[in-house]
């Protein structure tokens, strides 16, 4: 399931306009790893459901489409 809609707070900017790249990555770092926290068995699980889905359509024929 993916959102319908995404919303981004206001992008840090300079006074001529620019994106301030530098404090989005003070940003991030401040976030931490991401990749502790992602369990990493559950997505290639549905992954491989995934692909399995889509071979099952492919070999009945049926067009598929991402």
């Amino acid at each position: 399931m993916t959102p319908k809609t995404v919303v981004f707070d206001e992008l840090p900017k300079t006074a001529t306009g620019k994106t301030q790249k530098f404090v989005l990555r003070e940003k991030a770092r401040a976030m931490g790893s991401l990749t502790k926290s992602v369990n990493t068995e559950f997505i290639r699980s549905k992954f491989k459901r995934w692909v399995q889905g889509v071979a099952c359509l492919v070999l009945a024929g049926i067009p598929f489409s991402s």
